[in-house]
């Protein structure tokens, strides 16, 4: 699908092609909000403790934007990575032999006159007449408990 179209639907975000940019207008308004606190400190204070909030509390104010910043980022990471994670399932579901197709070969084979002991018994047909594939008896079909 197109980008309009994947935007529309909510399948394409904007949030991670904005947040960069968000980021760095909110470290440069952090900068000048403490170098303008700095001044007005200095002139109720004086200028030792100015320069301690700045030296102290700019890192501490940017490390935390940017901890705002990432976590924001790393949810829409995990949405992108399960999407591919997803498409990778689906592809590999659909390139995958179909069951029925194995079970109508096996059925043109020679009958054999006697069982051998380590045969496994048939799996039970389901309501949509698939063999029950799954583990816990759900069809590999329609995914319906039998």
């Amino acid at each position: 699908m197109n980008f309009f179209g994947d935007f529309l639907n909510f399948r394409k975000f904007i949030t991670p092609m904005t947040i960069k940019i968000v980021y760095v207008i909110g470290s440069i308004a952090i900068f000048i909000g403490f170098i303008w606190s700095v001044f007005q400190i200095s002139n109720w204070f004086g200028g030792g403790w100015a320069f301690l909030i700045f030296i102290l509390g700019l890192p501490i104010s940017l490390f935390l934007w940017r901890l705002i910043a990432e976590s924001i980022m790393v949810r829409f990471r995990q949405y992108e990575v399960l999407v591919e994670i997803s498409g990778k399932i689906t592809k590999k579901i659909q390139s995958a032999p179909s069951p029925t197709s194995s079970v109508a070969s096996k059925s043109h084979a020679p009958a054999t006159s006697s069982p051998s002991k380590n045969t496994a018994p048939p799996s039970p047909l389901c309501r949509c007449a698939e063999p029950v594939r799954k583990p816990g008896g759900y069809c590999g079909n329609c995914n319906k408990m039998m």
